[in-house]
């Protein structure tokens, strides 16, 4: 391939990892909204986010695909074999590159790598709140399903009724 094609498909490159990194910044905001959603008790919004981010996600998915694609022929350019460049960081192919292409590979990946991290992180931090709204809402759940064994009331007249043994699901319909 001539030096004109590489040098195309290295800019194509580097605007596929910005788009990629603009679209992993559309998905931290949802990330973020959807913990917001969670802390609210939104179920609503958490299921449209939950539905956004999936939609999002497989446009980043597509985008990847593109870029495993590029790897491939800006490898086999640069003398490697097929599919080798895939496996590669991109500081290892970076180094088969001349400035100023070199500096600008680095700096795309090295944005997109950082935007990734926050994701992930963010994402795991949405995970384990979530882990822990299941938890609240089972503890609830029990409760609310547990017999009223030992339990005392007060009767409109200020009297203690019997206790009852049923269950408040029962009691309230």
């Amino acid at each position: 391939m001539t030096q004109r094609h590489s040098s195309q498909r290295l800019t194509d490159l580097m605007r596929l990892l910005d788009e990629m990194g603009a679209l992993h910044e559309k998905l931290m905001k949802l990330v973020d909204a959807r913990s917001a959603a969670m802390r609210r008790a939104d179920v609503q919004a958490m299921r449209t986010l939950l539905e956004q981010e999936k939609q999002l996600v497989q446009h980043i998915q597509q985008r990847e695909g593109l870029r495993q694609q590029l790897l491939d022929l800006i490898g086999e350019e640069v003398g490697l074999g097929p599919h080798a460049s895939r496996v590669m960081t991109a500081s290892q192919l970076a180094q088969r590159l001349v400035e100023p292409q070199r500096s600008l590979l680095l700096s795309s990946a090295q944005k997109l790598q950082a935007i990734v991290a926050r994701v992930a992180r963010a994402n795991g931090a949405a995970g384990t709140l979530a882990r822990a709204v299941l938890d609240h809402l089972r503890c609830v759940f029990d409760a609310v399903t547990s017999g009223l064994d030992g339990t005392e009331a007060y009767a409109q007249r200020g009297l203690r009724p019997a206790p009852v043994q049923a269950r408040i699901l029962e009691v309230l319909g």
